[in-house]
């Protein structure tokens, strides 16, 4: 963890890249993983999955900004 974010407020800024790849149904339980990068100033990178059970559903690469709240 990064210990200069912590208590900070992360805005999200825009899309880099983002690619649906199945479709998700009602009922579906979807969980997302997102690995932020450890070394972040002000703005950051991020990138996304979206998962129902072990199938991909989605990645997505993020941008994002750390502000004081």
């Amino acid at each position: 963890s990064n210990e200069a974010c912590k208590g900070k407020i992360a805005f999200f800024m825009g899309i880099d890249y983002s690619e649906f790849i199945a479709p998700v149904h009602p009922g579906d339980q979807m969980r997302l993983e997102v690995d932020m990068p450890v070394n972040i100033k002000k703005v950051g990178k991020g990138e996304g999955c979206i998962y129902v059970e072990d199938r991909l559903i989605s990645k997505t690469q993020m941008k994002f900004a750390i502000v004081d709240p």
